[in-house]
């Protein structure tokens, strides 16, 4: 007989078999999921860590491209500045020059020139530093260490950022002036607001996804959260024209929560995995009838894996949407709704290419559709990769997506729908172009300054260099070059310069800065500007970098002015010898006309002074009247003669300058005539404060001939009235004499200044004709100017200007 017993313990012993076996199963498994976890943990903080260099990278290059554009500007600065020395640049070319830097960036807050260290041009005037500021005056520590660094180095020298006095967060940049000699002229100065920089880079704000902070060479944070840098972030070295910055950024919510979604669904799959595996291996070690447990328990793993996908859909940052073959969206998760700007419950009625947005490219234009992702998918049954188009609303908002797409096939191969990913690239893109936007106009300002830039690796003595630098040596910009075939270009002392100044370079870090002259690829002999600046790490120069500009219309320029110079001083040493000989044959005319002239004139006064003395009774009236007739005209012979003297002698007599008070000096003469003419009625006005720098002497002739001549022409005028002043008109002072006399017809206004020219005959106003020539010739000797006006019968006003030394009050 059997026993019972024993039958009933085989039977819990062959059910306990297959619980073991799956149990075991999963106690191996869930050990393989712990270490796998751990792995995972691993790669997804490796991928965590990529994607934010991967996000934070345009950032970098954003605020690299911004800053260098600015100081790029402070370099294009200092050739302006350099080109003009050694006067400098003057106040209306440097506020034009000024003016075009500050409209080509924002955050420029000052342009700043400061020869011998004293700021003299400053733009904007308002809200910065005066000028007449010295820099060397500067108390503070670190104005005087920048200075010392920038007359050591010769480049652009950046401290900040910092509060500045005018208010705000900025920086400034510095860069020694030196004439062609290489002697301290003074400098150049650009002051920045930090904010427009960081708003350029797209700093503004904290990038999507990312916690940032930004810093300075010595540590100091002026951007972002300081404690990013104590959370082992990604960081990035922002390289400057003098140091560099650091950009440091970690996942929004930490490196934990990055790495841990990818762990929990490790964990889920795994523990489903798991599960699986055991209950499948428990049923196959089973009776038949727990096929129907093993059903469901597939079922239960479905609906969990479909949890799953679902749960991973909708925390996905990159937009799904599921469309049908009839272009009608069935299904789009968290990210798509918020990129298409959908709402859950409108998905069905919308279609990829809906009216409610317009798809362009990435420019802003029309975009074909047929070349929709959705419709090439349709169309071809194949996948669809990184088409990169725009969608834009009618409000303007536009957003710049990179697609991928790919088909839903059914059991029997046919095409049920398509599956696309969105990923929104509008910032990248934005970074992108500005960055483009940005180099384009580094190029076009090296093309207009005629400037490039170039570098070369002290060890391998290959190099890079700009298209403006390749475009100078007559080049394709694709050329390779380096150390030697640089130095193909020059020959002579030239190649010896440029040899030793590149040897001091290397070994010793010491930069250089050489005008040189260099044959270009095409043969043509060209002029350049050179500056070399080592770049040293741990203690070696690693490299070489620096600037170059074609000057040679500079050097023509140079050349031609030195050539003019010559022929100038050649031309004035020619005329001088001419006006020398000419002094002298004029000495000798007014020898000719004091000795040889006066004599026959006496002779002629003396006889007839004689013929009326000793013969008067045996001459009638007339016969006395004619004697009286000649002696008259010998005597304004003589006038004429003294006049003539007179005129000759103002050509050759030299200034005597000082100032001169006119207004006094009028009062003096106006004195004297009223005593030769006592018996005058003439009300005369003078101004006071009319001073002048002239020949005291030379300037009294002038009001004696004007002032002696408004008496005169007032000479039969009832109520005569001479007036003297002076008026201010277009930056210069007019001196003026004015009478209401006898006046003159304008038409005549001509002949007034020509010696012996007379508008009124001897017998109505005596005089030589002389005294206006005078005036003007003694006025021309002082660098000015005469004008008259007057009107027949109403008077006259004469105006001159003394321009080398004149002022309306005492």
């Amino acid at each position: 007989m059997s026993d019972p017993g024993s039958s009933g313990g085989e039977r819990r012993s062959s059910r306990a078999t297959p619980i073991g076996l799956a149990l075991g199963l999963a106690v191996i498994l869930l050990l393989a999921l712990g270490y796998s976890s751990v792995w995972l943990t691993g790669l997804e903080r490796d991928r965590a860590r990529s994607r934010v260099t991967q996000n934070l990278a345009p950032y970098v290059n954003g605020l690299t491209a911004s800053v260098n554009t600015r100081f790029a500007m402070l370099a294009v600065l200092h050739e302006f500045v350099t080109v003009s020395l050694p006067e400098g640049p003057g106040q209306a070319r440097f506020d034009a020059f000024a003016a075009g830097l500050t409209a080509r960036a924002r955050g420029i807050r000052a342009v700043q020139v400061a020869p011998g260290g004293v700021f003299t041009f400053v733009y904007p005037a308002a809200g910065n530093i005066p000028p007449g500021r010295n820099l060397f005056d500067d108390e503070r520590p670190e104005v005087q260490a920048d200075l010392t660094r920038a007359l050591e180095s010769g480049g652009i020298i950046i401290s900040g950022p910092y509060e500045l006095t005018q208010g705000g967060l900025g920086m400034v940049g510095r860069q020694v002036v030196r004439t062609s000699d290489g002697e301290f002229w003074g400098f150049v100065i650009m002051v920045l607001d930090i904010p427009p920089i960081l708003t350029d880079a797209g700093l503004d704000s904290a990038p999507e996804g990312l916690h940032f902070a930004v810093r300075d060479g010595e540590g100091r944070v002026f951007a972002g959260d300081p404690g990013v840098f104590d959370e082992s972030p990604v960081v990035f070295a922002n390289a400057l024209p003098d140091g560099a910055w650091e950009i440091a950024a970690v996942p929004a919510g930490g490196w934990a929560a990055a790495s841990r979604a990818g762990q929990a669904a490790l964990w889920a799959a795994g523990v489903v995995i798991t599960l699986a595996l055991s209950l499948l291996l428990f049923l196959l070690l089973t009776h038949r009838q727990r096929l129907a447990e093993e059903v469901e328990a597939q079922t239960t793993q479905l609906r969990e894996q479909s949890g799953l996908f679902q749960r991973v859909t909708e925390t996905s940052p990159v937009g799904i949407v599921v469309t049908g073959v009839d272009g009608l969206i069935s299904m789009a998760n968290a990210a798509a709704e918020d990129i298409l700007g959908l709402e859950r419950d409108s998905v069905s009625r919308r279609t990829y290419d809906d009216p409610a947005w317009r798809v362009v490219d990435v420019s802003g234009g029309p975009f074909p559709t047929e070349e929709l992702p959705v419709a090439r998918v349709l169309a071809t049954g194949a996948p669809v990769l990184d088409v990169q188009h725009g969608i834009e609303w009618p409000d303007g908002r536009r957003r710049i997506l990179s697609v991928n797409a790919a088909p839903l096939l059914d059991p029997s191969g046919e095409i049920t729908g398509v599956v696309t990913s969105l990923l929104d690239i509008t910032q990248h893109e934005l970074a992108e172009q500005t960055l483009r936007a940005q180099e384009e106009l580094l190029r076009d300002m090296g093309r207009a300054a005629m400037v490039g830039g170039w570098e070369f690796d002290t060890t391998t003595g290959a190099g890079t260099w700009t298209e403006e630098t390749a475009r100078i040596h007559d080049l394709d910009p694709a050329d390779e070059t380096g150390v030697e075939r640089g130095l193909s270009f020059y020959d002579g002392e030239h190649r010896t310069k440029i040899e030793q100044a590149i040897a001091r370079a290397v070994e010793e870090g010491t930069g250089y800065e050489l005008e040189l002259e260099m044959v270009s690829a095409a043969g043509t002999r060209k002029w350049v500007h050179t500056i070399g600046r080592p770049v040293i790490e741990d203690g070696k120069v690693v490299r070489v970098r620096g600037s170059f500009q074609d000057i040679t219309r500079r050097k023509q320029a140079e050349e031609q002015i030195r050539t003019m110079n010559r022929t100038l001083e050649l031309r004035v040493q020619q005329r001088t010898q001419d006006l020398e000989a000419v002094n002298r044959e004029l000495e000798a005319f007014s020898y000719s006309v004091s000795h040889d002239l006066r004599a026959p004139l006496r002779a002629i006064d003396g006889f007839s002074q004689a013929l009326l003395e000793d013969y008067e009774g045996a001459l009638d009236e007339t016969g006395k009247d004619l004697l009286r007739r000649v002696r008259a005209a010998a005597a304004r012979m003589a006038e004429l003669i003294d006049d003539l003297l007179s005129l000759s002698f103002l050509s050759r007599r030299s200034l005597d300058l000082s100032d001169v008070d006119l207004s006094h000096l009028a009062e003096e003469v106006i004195g004297e005539v009223r005593h030769r003419e006592p018996e005058r009625q003439v009300l005369t006005i003078v101004t006071p404060g009319a001073v002048a720098r002239a020949d005291r002497a030379l300037v009294r002739v002038v009001l004696e001939n004007l002032l002696g001549n408004a008496f005169k022409f007032t000479a039969r005028t009832d109520e005569a009235v001479v007036e003297f002043g002076f008026e201010k008109s277009k930056g210069k002072v007019w001196f003026f004499v004015r009478d209401n006399g006898a006046g003159f017809d304008m038409k005549y206004v001509d002949k007034l200044f020509t010696a012996f020219q007379r508008l009124h005959s001897t017998e109505e106003f005596e005089g030589t004709g002389i005294g206006l020539a005078i005036v003007q010739r003694v006025v021309a000797r002082h660098g000015g100017s005469v004008r008259c006006e007057g009107e027949p019968g109403r008077g006259a006003a004469f105006y001159f200007t003394l321009d080398r030394g004149e002022s309306g009050d005492g």
